[in-house]
């Protein structure tokens, strides 16, 4: 039978002695009210403890099945990627302790944002040769009915005094197309065409040709 609390102690004597001799469903209660106490707090620290393990075992097991990273990575970069940007990838993966195959989603990634980049940049490229081909067409000299002989005069000039260098130039960067470029190209093939070229390089008024206005300087400098 349990002790009496404070309480009950307080009472009278025969308030104790009912109290002590209570019915057995009284002490029933009155041990189920109490005991649960100490048995509930022992059953909480028990589960606990139980979860605590449980979950370190957990943590083992999965750091036991992580994959470690290789000791040297095996990744297939697409055909012109850069070199040192592979070897900057492959140390980042390193040091991240990257799987051979996590770091090679890696590599497909940067990959494959270099690709949108490159085409985002293209297409810019190609709307900007557009948008120069437009200005020269607009251009007071070089456009409207000028713009077929203005053309040509550019073309004649590029083929007699542009490399194949130069050429290839022109066309990746699109410059082919400036304005201001096809103008002083225009300018030149004109002046070719009104120039009359003799063997010695002057015409009958005693003019320089072409030829003599762009390296007769520098000849006399060398």
């Amino acid at each position: 039978m349990p002790e009496d609390t404070l309480i009950t102690a307080a009472d009278t004597t025969e308030a104790v002695s009912g109290a002590q001799a209570g019915s057995q469903e009284g002490d029933a209660a009155v041990t189920t009210e109490a005991k649960p106490e100490g048995e509930k707090a022992a059953a909480t620290d028990a589960a606990a403890t139980q979860g605590q393990e449980g979950q370190k075992q957990d943590d083992a097991s999965k750091q036991g099945d992580k994959p470690a990273a290789p000791e040297k990575y095996e990744l297939k970069a697409p055909e012109g990627f850069d070199a040192s940007r592979l070897e900057q990838i492959t140390s980042f993966a390193k040091e991240l302790g990257l799987t051979n195959e996590a770091a090679q989603k890696l590599l497909d990634r940067e990959a494959k944002s270099d690709t949108d980049r490159h085409e985002a940049a293209q297409q810019q490229l190609q709307q900007l040769r557009t948008r120069w081909v437009d200005d020269v067409k607009a251009d007071k000299e070089l456009g409207g009915e000028h713009f077929d002989v203005t053309v040509k005069q550019a073309q004649k000039a590029i083929t007699k005094y542009g490399t194949d260098e130069f050429k290839k130039a022109l066309n990746e960067s699109g410059y082919g197309n400036h304005p201001e470029v096809v103008r002083v190209f225009a300018r030149i093939g004109k002046a070719m065409a009104e120039d009359k070229f003799e063997t010695n390089g002057s015409d009958a008024s005693g003019k320089k040709s072409v030829e003599d206005l762009f390296y007769s300087e520098s000849t006399s400098k060398s």
